[in-house]
C-alpha cells in the first residue's frame, strides 16, 4: 500500500497540475476587464456588453443553453456576463474563418422540436409568440436577436469538435487515480473557536472606519411586493399563461383582477427582500446556473409578468413584480451594535486563525523531535477531535484530507466557527474499483479536461484580440 501511495504522489501532482492550470488560465480571464464598461471594440467594431452579456445571459438560461453560459462565459468568480459577450463575437469570427456557418433551419429546428414544445413535444407557437411579444420586448430585445443567440450556441457547438478531442485514451495512470479517489481517510482536527477568543474594547474611531468601508452591508436592503402563483406543467395550463401574457401587455392591466377573474392560485408577498422570499425562490431554476430564481425576481421590471419558469418540483409559476422600495445605507448610529458586533467577529477569526497557526508549528517542532501526535497535542495543552459526516463542511475537509500523507498537517483553514487544522491517521486505498465507478470517473477527467483545453485555446484566442488587458 506504501508504494501505491508513492506511486499515486506522483501522480497526484499530475492532476492538482492540471487543475492549478485551469484555475490559472480561468483566473486571467476573471481578473480582466476590471473597469466597468458598456460596450467593447473587436476588429474596430462596437459590441453591446448589456445586450450580449447580461440579457443574453438571461435568456439563455430560460432555453436551457447550460454548456453554452458555462463554456463562453465561466470563470473561478462565478458567471461573468461580460466574458460571455466578448466571448460570443469570438466564436463567430472563428468559425466564419473556418467557413462555418448555422442555417435559418437548424434554427428553427432547435426552436420548434426541443424549446417550444408542448407535451407531446409539438411546437407551441402560442408560447413562441408571446415570448417574443412580451418577454423580449421587455428586455429590448426581437425574434431576430433570439434567432443570433441561437446561432451562436450552434456554432459553438460546432467548433468544439474542431478545437478539443475528446477521443483520446486516458493514460493507465487513471486507473490508479480512480482507485485513490476511492479512499477512505480516518483525519481528526485540532479546534480554536472563535468565541473562544478575548478581544480589547474598540474605540468608536475604529468602528466608523469599518462601517465607512462596508456601508452597504448595512443598508436596508430593497424590497419589492409581488404575486406569483403555481401550476401543474401541461400543456392547457402553459395555454392559460399564454394568455395571460398577451392580456398583461394591454394599456391599464391589473393582475389581481384578471388572476381573480381567471381562477388563478395567486399568493401575495407584501414587502419583501430577496433573502426572505420563500424556498421555492431560493433555488435554481432547471435551465438557470448562474442564478437563483430569486435574483431574476429583483432584476425584473415592474408590472410585468415573467414567462412560466419551471421549477424543481416540474411545475411552472410565474409572478408580477407590483411595486419596490429600494435600497437605504443607514446612519453608523443606526447601526453602531451590529458593527461592534462584526467587527468584533472578524478579529476574533483573525486571532484564532494566528493562534492555530502558532500551535500547528510547535507540534510539527514536537514531532520533529519524535513525540507522537497525542503526546504532542497533551504536551501543548490541545485536544484533537474526529469530524462526523454531518458536519457542514465535511466533504470540503475530506477532500483535503485525501491530499495529505498519513501522519502529516494541513494548513490552517477557516471553518463557521473555527480556525482549524487536519491530521491524516491512517488511510486506506482499496485494491480493486468497479466498473462502473471507473467509467464514471473516467467521464469526468474527460469532461474536465475537454473543458479546459477549449477554455485555454479561448484564452489565447482572446490574446490577439486583445481582450486580456
Amino acid at each position: 500500500m506504501l508504494a501505491f501511495f508513492r506511486r499515486y504522489t506522483k501522480y497526484s501532482i499530475f492532476i492538482i497540475l492540471l487543475i492549478f492550470i485551469g484555475l490559472v488560465f480561468l483566473s486571467s480571464n476573471a481578473s480582466s476587464n476590471s473597469q466597468k464598461k458598456s460596450s467593447f471594440k473587436i476588429d474596430r467594431v462596437s459590441y453591446s456588453y448589456s445586450d450580449l452579456g447580461y440579457k443574453s445571459a438571461k435568456i439563455s438560461q430560460e432555453l436551457g443553453f447550460n454548456r453554452f453560459l458555462t463554456l463562453l462565459g465561466g470563470s473561478i468568480y462565478g458567471f461573468q456576463p461580460r466574458f460571455f459577450a466578448e466571448n460570443r463575437i469570438l466564436i463567430r469570427i472563428f468559425a466564419s474563418s473556418l467557413g462555418i456557418r448555422v442555417s435559418d433551419d437548424e434554427v428553427s429546428n432547435l426552436l420548434q422540436n426541443y424549446i417550444f414544445v408542448d407535451e407531446k413535444k409539438n411546437f407551441n407557437l402560442k408560447l413562441y409568440e408571446s415570448y417574443i411579444k412580451i418577454h423580449l420586448k421587455n428586455l429590448g430585445f426581437n425574434e431576430e436577436d433570439l434567432h443570433q443567440l441561437i446561432k451562436d450556441q450552434i456554432l459553438l457547438e460546432k467548433i468544439i469538435p474542431i478545437i478539443v478531442n475528446s477521443s483520446i485514451p486516458l493514460p493507465p495512470i487513471i486507473r490508479d487515480i480512480a482507485l485513490w479517489n476511492q479512499q477512505k481517510v480516518d483525519f481528526l482536527v485540532v479546534k480554536f473557536p472563535y468565541e473562544d477568543q478575548k478581544i480589547p474594547s474598540i474605540e468608536k474611531e475604529e468602528l466608523q472606519e469599518f462601517w465607512r468601508k462596508n456601508q452597504l452591508l448595512y443598508a436596508d436592503k430593497e424590497k419589492r411586493t409581488l404575486f406569483y402563483f403555481t401550476l401543474k406543467n401541461s400543456d392547457s395550463n402553459r395555454k392559460k399563461i399564454a394568455q395571460f401574457l398577451e392580456s398583461s401587455d394591454s394599456e391599464g392591466f391589473q393582475f389581481s383582477n384578471f388572476a381573480t377573474r381567471k381562477k388563478f392560485p395567486v399568493k401575495t408577498l407584501k414587502n419583501v427582500s430577496k433573502d426572505s422570499l420563500p424556498p421555492l425562490f431560493h433555488i435554481p431554476s432547471s435551465d438557470n446556473p448562474a442564478d437563483s430564481i430569486a435574483d431574476y425576481v429583483f432584476a425584473f421590471p415592474l408590472q410585468k409578468l415573467s414567462i412560466p419558469i419551471l421549477s424543481k418540483d416540474g411545475n411552472l409559476f410565474c409572478f408580477w413584480v407590483d411595486s419596490k422600495i429600494p435600497a437605504k445605507v443607514k446612519s453608523f448610529e443606526e447601526v453602531a451594535s451590529q458593527v461592534k458586533n462584526d467587527l468584533m467577529i472578524q478579529k476574533k477569526r483573525k486571532l484564532a486563525f494566528e493562534q492555530a497557526n502558532q500551535a500547528r508549528l510547535e507540534v510539527l517542532d514536537l514531532q520533529n523531535q519524535e513525540f507522537s501526535f497525542s503526546s504532542s497535542l497533551e504536551n501543548k495543552k490541545l485536544s484533537a477531535s474526529s469530524v462526523p459526516k454531518e458536519f457542514p463542511q465535511y466533504e470540503n475537509l475530506l477532500q483535503i484530507a485525501k491530499t495529505l500523507p498519513e501522519n502529516q498537517f494541513s494548513k490552517v483553514l477557516y471553518a463557521p466557527k473555527n480556525a482549524l487544522f487536519l491530521y491524516v491517521k491512517k488511510r486506506t486505498i482499496p485494491d480493486s474499483i468497479s466498473k462502473e465507478n471507473f467509467e464514471k470517473f473516467s467521464q469526468n477527467i474527460r469532461s474536465y479536461s475537454s473543458y479546459l483545453s477549449f477554455r485555454m485555446w479561448l484564452n489565447s484566442f482572446r490574446e490577439k484580440f486583445q481582450l486580456l488587458k
